[in-house]
């Protein structure tokens, strides 16, 4: 943002996000780059608003911000107003997610914008979501508890064709925190996509009691999806109940099993971990990465676990409980960096190296490098492990 001000100083500049959703008054009383925080689950509708009533002031900036009461008029926005911070009551959340457009992907040159090396295997590749929110409980996730609002099963297919026919795309990356929550949803939308035959691959995230299923993995297979992320975060049961996870996904056993389904019917398996959880020591990480171990993912990721403002484990971290808070510098809040000490760790240095650990003992296993290798399959596999190793290299061993 710092770039854009810069070099386009007479702009209208707008944020939304994470940062700017669950900490969206720290975030206007920390920066000063740009104008206008979007807030709230949905931004469509509060930047079609925007851009109407911007127009209206024939797109000057100028004219537009000092227009105070034009600005309180736009609902779920925060602006300043002679440096004093105003928060617009909320816009509402999108009912029908249906009677949205499609994203205009073709005003972005979709050749620079790729998945993480492991998580695309043909290009164009695009992202897409088609539920949004999600309805677990988490306490260190932003999206805890937001419920869960679904695209009619015909309505993602159809963006999904329109998205292979009109602009070329061969893969799709499905952001959506569960996609597979709601099982006759999810099966209407596979046997939809599989009539369509647009022989598009697919990834997504899933919680692991959302596809007990074989038939269902089988059937997401022969759609195209070749790669699932399950966000096991943790292989400690104490740990689990210290951040509320789902109790459906604590079963070892249930991962194990799944896992193993999924890898069966020719679906990668990707799998989240993470360190640094309420109550964690390093003897207690240790055993997740050895839990990550006996799992035995495809691709194992292991983040430093991030309370980001507003969430319950921020809250209750305030309160003096779990631990401390290192850092409340907003740009230092992401899943790499360490924000906060859990009372079982020494320092950050401690915490950052368990990380380090956790990713050269699960990838450094002669086992696991000798499956992969075995599993390359095209030279686009090569690239991408060629890749994705030297992003390892450089930024945990």
């Amino acid at each position: 943002m710092l770039l854009v001000r810069k070099n386009f100083p007479n702009k209208l500049t707008l944020i939304g996000g994470s940062h700017a959703n669950v900490a969206s008054m720290e975030t206007a009383n920390t920066y000063d780059y740009f104008d206008i925080i979007s807030y709230g689950l949905d931004g469509e509708y509060i930047i079609y608003d925007v851009v109407k009533k911007y127009s209206s002031k024939k797109f000057n900036r100028n004219e537009f911000l000092n227009d105070e009461e034009l600005m309180k008029s736009i609902k779920g926005i925060i602006f300043k107003v002679e440096k004093k911070i105003v928060r617009n009551a909320p816009s509402e959340s999108i009912k029908d997610l249906d009677e949205l457009p499609f994203p205009a992907r073709d005003l972005f040159p979709l050749e620079r914008y790729k998945p993480l090396e492991n998580q695309y295997r043909k290009l164009p590749a695009t992202t897409m979501v088609v539920i949004r929110g999600c309805p677990y409980f988490c306490s260190f996730c932003d999206q805890a508890s937001t419920g869960a609002r679904r695209s009619s099963p015909e309505r993602a297919v159809a963006e999904i064709k329109h998205c292979v026919e009109e602009l070329g795309i061969r893969e799709i990356s499905f952001w959506d925190d569960t996609m597979s929550y709601h099982k006759k949803w999810m099966n209407q939308f596979l046997d939809l996509l599989i009539e369509s035959d647009l022989k598009v691959s697919w990834t997504c995230c899933a919680a692991v009691n959302t596809v007990d299923d074989y038939d269902l993995l089988k059937k997401m297979r022969k759609s195209g999806c070749w790669n699932i992320f399950f966000g096991y975060e943790t292989g400690v049961e104490e740990l689990a109940k210290n951040i509320q996870t789902n109790k459906k996904n604590r079963d070892f056993e249930k991962m194990k099993r799944i896992g193993s389904w999924t890898r069966e019917v020719g679906i990668e398996v990707r799998a989240g971990f993470l360190v640094g959880l309420p109550g964690e020591t390093p003897e207690l990480a240790k055993q997740t990465i050895e839990t990550a171990i006996e799992l035995d993912p495809d691709y194992a990721q292991f983040t430093v676990c991030c309370p980001y403002p507003g969430t319950k484990l921020a809250n209750e971290i305030h309160e003096g409980k779990w631990g401390k808070f290192i850092t409340h510098d907003l740009k230092e809040y992401n899943m790499w960096k360490v924000t906060w000490l859990p009372f079982g760790y020494k320092n950050a240095e401690e915490l950052k190296n368990m990380e380090r650990y956790a990713f050269r003992k699960f990838y450094l296993r002669p086992s696991y490098v000798i499956r992969r290798i075995l599993a390359i399959r095209s030279f686009e596999d090569i690239k991408r492990y060629i890749k994705g190793g030297r992003a390892l290299i450089k930024g945990f061993l």
